[in-house]
């Protein structure tokens, strides 16, 4: 089954899926369209084409002077007017969902995953959310059609149960006609169909037009796939995805839907560029064909616009893409603010590489257009018009403002060292395909605006596509890096569940054996119930005893726990019981070091700002780490206010809380700083709460006060990948001092070993009362010396065939010697140093050299040897005997006559 098949099956079927009631009580007809052969419904007689098949005809018609908080207000006030409940936003970045970085859809907002399955949790019945979406399929499209954006509000409007198909689309033609004021001849529904990709649910649906402009998609999802076979679904789901930025266009009757979007800002804007406005009136009716997803001819469709307007594709294009530009990053800096403050980071990897994207292709634009507007600017404006409606994006803005300037400050940077790359290679090529930028921009930070600037600075040609295309290129083409979770396959079918008692208070306890896999030459015990904790959620396993038999190891397949004994030679009867015995050490170090691993979390949070997010994190016995999102390294002087203010935490003794809750009452009360570790796939969610301070769902074991943590220190901390710091610690005072011993002795050992090639470097160097960092320093400025004065040795030997330079290094005589066959080639060298030989043909050189290096390389108690990419030119060698060395030198020169 595909979606073609399926419309096509509903459509023979119209009467059961799209004939309703209220189309027939307002003089509503089905009709085929005659461009495109779809089925739509209308109440115009003489309409013989659908709604997507017309160009847009409101613009320049008024019918309300709303701005964006007011269209949501009106259209919230309906909904709630006809019992529906009103819910906050939910964010931006989706952290409910695995694998899915943003919310791009309101009906997101109530979908989790349950046993791989998609499931629907709604706080009410019937509702509507002001959900804010990120979408990043059309960024080419931003700013050039009129209608798209990668940011936009998506007022949902959704129904659990609560009606159905003619209710709905009864409430949609009545907002649209008594609260927008929309004359219902010019409102048209198409039918479609709407399907999850696996068709676990679909159902029909109806797309609503109105004068050419798509204002709305009515979904409704009846039925699921079960084996094969159609099933309706239990509850029934409407999904209404309006859309505000283009209810807010079509009541303003604006050139596009950017100016009414962003009217507290695009006027002052406007003033920076050339805008005319009576031909962006014109232009903006048919700008909609120049959709680049649809299109694939731009620069025709360009010349006809341009044909049609009585003008050239240079004008067009000079009156346009000025304006643009100031459109589009418009967009992109609202959906950076709701992005980062939501917590997601611009940067190489995943849902960050789309923030990247637009943030760069902004200030390529900024720059190409010469708008001079600050990113951060524009942001702050955003969040200061949302107050009223969504003041989180204030209280945020100083963390989000600080992560833009970071990644202008990179741009910039970028930009100077990429300025040469570009000038090298527009010496030798003028023409770049798409793969050649899209290689430049990941690799170097180069835009394609770059190139052309570059290239128009220096007189060059450079045939490059459209910006565009290669921003549309780059989006459908880029690699979405996938964790890979190592799994251990064990068959465990046969076996119920496993009681877990690892949240209880206990370390020993009885079970019944109810079976034992073998696998790999090892055994697995099940049991019935155990306090074992398996290893997961980044937690280390426990070890102990079963019946005084070790286990080495705990792991959990599905809800199965088996316990790994090794090839013990004691026979687990089934159905016998067993007495059972923890490891409370390691129990109460993995413990301390879990509860750690929140505090950290949450000073982390305070210190850095509200974009810190857990990225991944191991508790061992020996130390622990935490992974957060966070642009740039931390400083000496954050590390330590991190520690300081965990420590804090940790005297201040607060309760560890640790309830069970219902998944739906847990997101309300908490919201979704909860999944710190990832989406939790169930119904009940174990919530591990310090009051005022930190709240997770975690399955791990926890201390029951921060004060049985008693000390936290940070060993270190790293950049792991871009955007993610590592922070490496270690909890409880008796690990912190053993950590803290073998930290003196491993750095005396490093000063000794550092002290040692200080010496052989420079025997009259004083060590005396030096610390690492100062003898790290001194071993480079040694070194450097020591390079210096190689180069310069090496510039000293001087001359051909056979040398003797007692004083000088392998690297001295290997540098020499390739500089002297270079100066000429038909020429030989051979150096022997003390203990070592060195020699090298020149390419036009007829000497066999091989066997004279050999030579000297066995009187000084060694051998020589050279690489295959080198052989018979270059060979170097020595031995031990450095006494010989001067002999060496003597028996080749009777060798060589």
């Amino acid at each position: 089954m595909n979606k073609k098949e399926l419309l096509e099956e509903f459509s023979r079927d119209w009467e059961k899926y799209y004939d309703l009631p209220v189309f027939r009580e307002n003089g509503f007809k089905r009709k085929k369209c005659e461009s495109c052969g779809s089925y739509f419904w209308t109440c115009d007689p003489e309409r013989r084409v659908c709604g997507d098949c017309e160009d847009y005809s409101f613009i320049g018609y008024k019918l309300k002077d709303w701005d964006y908080i007011q269209t949501w207000k009106a259209y919230a006030n309906f909904f709630k007017s006809k019992g529906h409940e009103e819910v906050k936003r939910y964010p931006s970045v989706c952290k409910w969902i695995p694998n899915l970085n943003f919310t791009i859809a309101s009906i997101v907002d109530f979908q989790r995953i349950e046993n791989n399955q998609v499931v629907f949790e709604f706080p009410y019945e019937n509702l509507v959310v002001p959900q804010f979406c990120l979408r990043f399929n059309d960024v080419s499209n931003v700013g050039v059609t009129g209608r798209h954006f990668t940011g936009f509000m998506m007022p949902g409007q959704h129904s659990y149960g609560g009606y159905w198909i003619n209710k709905c689309i009864e409430l949609n033609l009545e907002f649209l006609t008594k609260v927008l004021g929309i004359n219902k001849k010019n409102i048209t529904y198409s039918e479609s169909i709407w399907a999850m990709p696996d068709f676990s649910v679909y159902g029909p649906a109806m797309e609503t037009f109105a004068n050419g402009l798509e204002l709305v998609t009515n979904v409704f999802m009846a039925f699921k796939t079960v084996n094969g076979e159609r099933k309706e679904l239990e509850k029934k789901v409407i999904d209404v995805g309006w859309g505000l930025e283009r209810l807010l266009w079509f009541v303003n009757g604006s050139p596009t839907a950017y100016e009414p979007t962003f009217n507290y800002i695009i006027n002052d804007l406007k003033e920076k560029v050339e805008y005319d406005e009576d031909f962006f009136k014109k232009y903006a009716v048919i700008s909609g064909r120049l959709n680049l997803e649809e299109n694939k001819d731009y620069e025709g469709t360009l010349k006809k616009i341009a044909g049609e307007l009585g003008g050239s594709v240079e004008v067009l294009k000079e009156k346009i893409e000025p304006v643009q530009a100031l459109y589009a990053v418009c967009d992109h800096s609202r959906s950076l603010l709701f992005a980062i403050s939501d917590g997601m980071l611009p940067s190489n990897t995943g849902g960050g590489y789309n923030l990247r994207m637009i943030l760069r292709r902004s200030l390529a634009l900024i720059n190409k257009h010469k708008l001079g507007v600050s990113l951060g600017e524009l942001i702050e404006k955003h969040a200061e018009y949302f107050k009223q409606l969504f003041p989180e994006l204030l209280e945020n803005i100083e963390d989000v403002k600080k992560i833009i300037k970071y990644e202008e400050e990179k741009y910039y940077e970028s930009l100077g060292k990429a300025e040469k790359t570009v000038k090298n290679m527009l010496a030798e090529k003028q023409s770049f395909s798409l793969e050649e930028l899209k290689k430049l921009y990941e690799e170097k930070g180069i835009t394609p605006e770059l190139v052309r600037e570059v290239a128009a600075r220096t007189g060059k040609e450079a045939r490059i596509p459209d910006d565009a295309e290669f921003y549309a290129f780059l989006e459908k083409t880029r690699k979405v890096e996938k964790k890979e979770e190592k799994k251990e396959f064990i068959d465990v079918s046969s076996f119920p569940d496993t009681k877990p008692l690892w949240h209880e208070k206990i370390t020993e306890f009885q079970a019944f054996v109810l079976g034992v896999v073998q696998q790999d030459g090892r055994k697995f015990v099940v049991l019935d119930q155990t306090a074992f904790y398996p290893e997961m959620g980044g937690q280390d396993h426990d070890t102990g005893f079963i019946s005084n038999v070790k286990v080495n190891r705990v792991l959990k397949v599905g809800n199965v726990v088996l316990h790994d004994v090794g090839n013990a030679e004691v026979v687990f009867q089934k159905g016998t019981m067993v007495t059972c015995r923890i490891d409370e050490e390691r129990r109460n170090q993995l413990t301390k070091h879990h509860t750690a691993t929140h505090i950290i979390n949450g000073a982390a949070r305070r210190v850095l700002g509200n974009h810190v997010w857990q990225a991944g994190a191991e508790k061992r016995v020996d130390k622990a780490r935490l992974d957060i999102t966070h642009y740039k390294l931390l400083t000496e002087e954050e590390t330590r206010e991190i520690e300081r203010v965990a420590n804090e935490v940790i005297r201040q003794g607060l309760p560890v809380n640790k309830y069970l809750l219902p998944r739906t009452e847990a997101e309300a009360k908490y919201g979704f700083r909860l999944y710190q570790g990832g989406a939790v796939p169930s119904k009940m969610i174990r919530v591990v709460e310090i009051p005022g301070f930190d709240v997770e769902a975690c399955g791990g074991t926890h201390c029951d006060n921060t004060n049985e943590v008693e000390e936290v220190m940070i060993l270190r901390t790293r950049k792991i990948q871009d955007g993610v710091v590592r922070i490496e610690f270690v909890a409880g005072k008796k690990l912190i001092e053993e950590t803290k011993k073998k930290m003196m002795e491993e750095e005396f050992e490093k000063k000794k070993a550092i002290g040692a090639k200080i010496l052989a470097l420079n025997k009259d160097a004083d060590l005396r009362d030096k610390t690492l960092e100062e003898l790290e320093e001194m071993l480079r400025h040694e070194l450097k010396k020591k390079e210096k004065e190689e180069k310069e040795k090496a510039k000293s030997i001087e001359g051909t065939g056979l040398l003797f330079c007692p004083d000088a290094s392998m690297k001295a005589m290997q540098e020499a010697g390739r500089r002297l066959i270079k100066e000429k080639p038909e020429e030989f060298v051979i150096i022997i140093g003390n203990g070592v030989v060195y020699g090298a043909r020149g390419e036009e050189c007829p000497v066999d050299i091989e066997p004279l290096v050999m030579k000297a390389a066995e009187i000084i108690g060694g051998k020589a040897g050279t690489t295959p990419s080198l052989k018979g030119k270059e060979f170097k060698g020595g031995g031990p005997l450095k006494e010989n060395s001067e002999k060496a030198f003597e028996e080749l020169k009777k060798m060589i006559g």
